[in-house]
């Protein structure tokens, strides 16, 4: 596993147990995430759905963006 899917698992995992706050993720952070998301990282397309979802990083609240992701 190469160190960045490492970070990117570590985040989902903690993100999930609501270690972060709303809103801690940068909004250059969240252009990376959209990045490895749209070329398929998993990782990425749910972190990318839970910025959606909390309306995180700049990025609208939409529930649509969110479920897709």
């Amino acid at each position: 596993m190469s160190v960045r899917r490492l970070i990117l698992v570590l985040g989902v995992a903690a993100a999930l147990a609501g270690a972060f706050p709303a809103g801690a993720t940068t909004p250059q952070e969240a252009v990376e995430i959209a990045s490895l998301a749209q070329s398929g990282n998993e990782g990425a397309q749910l972190l990318l759905g839970l910025i959606y979802l909390h309306g995180d990083a700049g990025y609208p609240r939409d529930e649509q963006q969110a479920a897709h992701w």
